[in-house]
């Protein structure tokens, strides 16, 4: 059942990332009115519009798994729980303006309407919205800086990762046929997005990642924190192909120009590592689609490790539960009853409950489930 959960949530956060990155990639880094890009433009449309349905059908999903947590019982039980989900919880109404901004987004893409270019991003930005209002970072209240801190993260890395997903699949399909000032364009315009898209990230995601942690230590006392520490790793390689990518190969292609900083710090590295040799220009184009598709594995490992995150405790929360059961009286009188009936010996250790999963206390705050009526 855990690893059902894990697949789902992995390919919602992947689809997320594909129609985020999707769009930017058509709207900011796919020239208008170049003729040759015709065909890369349509088979993004078509892939958006399969990352679209399998991020509506993940996310009802995630509703059902929701009222079986939150009602208990089976299958069939959480199905019947569904519409008090919807109409009496936190969850349930962020949940009803995803859904309608997914069924604009699906209308959008198969209803040929004529609309601003920038019309489609409006339910994109309400999806990812939904994605943070429902996280730990909306543990301290919606409409708080930890949450609009969250929502910048997740849109900038879905514009970054859903975009290398998408660029993947125009350099290795129909981008074969683009004549060379198109490729060395939207490899110029995608570099430069990616770069800002990383400095934000990072400025976001430290952010978040300490509010969650509490503490250095735990990047290795806890299992959050070792995802954690992985998907850091995972992010690094991925930025130093990123940087490769940029440096010693974008940087070179079209007409010669002056190097700057970055150009040269890599041009001097490569030096000392692999002496004076240089790939002839005419192979820049292919060592270019090797590295992105490198690139877009790493995202995937890095969407896997998301999904993880998504559904371990904090590692704040596991602090404060064993600082609770410590100092609290009442916590103490307990653990000495449970060695008394258990007839534990004296200095025996005895392991505490585990504390509370995110699901567990998803809105414990503003509602008691057992209260609201399930038809």
């Amino acid at each position: 059942m855990l690893l059902v959960a894990f697949v789902m949530r992995w390919a919602a956060f992947a689809a997320m990332a594909t129609v985020v990155g999707g769009l930017a990639l058509d709207l900011l880094i796919l020239p208008r009115d170049a003729r040759t890009v015709d065909a890369a433009r349509r088979a993004l449309k078509r892939l958006l519009l399969v990352s679209v349905i399998v991020l509506a059908l993940t996310s009802a999903v995630e509703l059902v798994a929701r009222a079986q947590t939150m009602a208990g019982g089976g299958l069939a039980s959480a199905i019947q729980a569904v519409p008090s989900v919807l109409s009496h919880t936190h969850f349930g109404g962020i949940w009803i303006a995803r859904f309608v901004a997914l069924a604009l987004a699906l209308l959008i893409a198969l209803v040929p309407l004529h609309l601003p270019r920038m019309v489609p991003l409006i339910p994109v930005l309400v999806v990812t919205a939904t994605t943070s209002l429902t996280s730990h970072a909306a543990d301290w209240g919606d409409i708080t800086m930890s949450a609009a801190v969250d929502w910048l993260h997740v849109l900038s890395v879905s514009v970054w990762t859903g975009g290398l997903l998408c660029l993947t699949r125009c350099l290795l399909g129909a981008a074969r046929d683009w004549p060379p000032s198109i490729f060395t364009l939207v490899a110029r315009r995608f570099s430069r997005l990616a770069g800002i898209c990383l400095l934000v990230v990072v400025l976001t995601g430290s952010g978040n990642a300490w509010s969650q942690l509490g503490s250095v230590s735990a990047l290795w006392t806890t299992f959050y924190g070792r995802v954690l520490a992985a998907k850091l790793l995972v992010f690094l390689a991925l930025a130093c192909l990123g940087a490769v990518s940029r440096y010693t190969i974008v940087a070179r292609l079209g007409a010669p120009h002056r190097a700057g900083l970055g150009e040269r710090l890599f041009r001097r590295g490569r030096l000392a590592f692999n002496g004076r040799s240089r790939d002839p220009q005419e192979s820049l184009p292919s060592r270019l689609r090797a590295l992105v598709a490198r690139e877009a594995v790493l995202v995937l490992l890095i969407l896997g490790c998301t999904a993880v995150l998504v559904d371990s405790t904090p590692a704040r929360h596991a602090g404060h539960a064993r600082h609770q059961a410590m100092t609290e009286p009442s916590s103490v009188q307990a653990m000495e009853e449970v060695h008394e009936n258990r007839r534990t010996p004296p200095g025996g250790m005895l392991t505490p409950p585990a504390a509370k999963s995110r699901r567990g206390l998803d809105r414990e705050r503003e509602i008691r489930f057992d209260d609201v009526p399930i038809h």
